[in-house]
């Protein structure tokens, strides 16, 4: 199964949580995600909700580069992003603080409030 596949289901379910949406609402964002051998995708976060996009966006606020298990381990909650980032096993290129902003709504998902997420997730990946 694609990442990009368990992405989409991240974007509708971070549309519908609160948390999220308030977090979606701070501002206009792109977070562009670099997965090597992988298909190029991006999120954007515009007029308040959350959008996945095909291809490279010429000017995102953060890019997040790292390998596709990687990236699985880190929305399904198997591996902490502080801590994965802290050991090098992906990147942020672009503004340090958008990429906070993309790691706290991957968080706010796995939350336990959301555990309907992780276990789509888990099934797809």
């Amino acid at each position: 199964m694609k990442l990009t596949t368990a992405f989409k289901v991240f974007v509708f379910l971070a549309n519908k949580n609160s948390e999220a949406k308030k977090l979606i609402a701070s501002g206009n964002h792109i977070f562009q995600i670099d997965l090597d051998g992988e298909e190029k995708f991006f999120l954007e976060t515009k007029d308040g909700k959350l959008f996945m996009r095909n291809g490279e966006n010429e000017n995102p606020s953060a890019t997040v580069k790292t390998t596709k298990l990687i990236m699985s381990d880190l929305i399904t909650g198997r591996l902490n992003s502080d801590s994965a980032f802290l050991a090098g096993k992906f990147e942020i290129k672009g503004s340090i603080f958008d990429g906070a902003k993309f790691n706290r709504l991957v968080n706010i998902m796995l939350d336990g409030t959301t555990s309907k997420f992780r276990g789509v997730l888990k099934w797809l990946l």
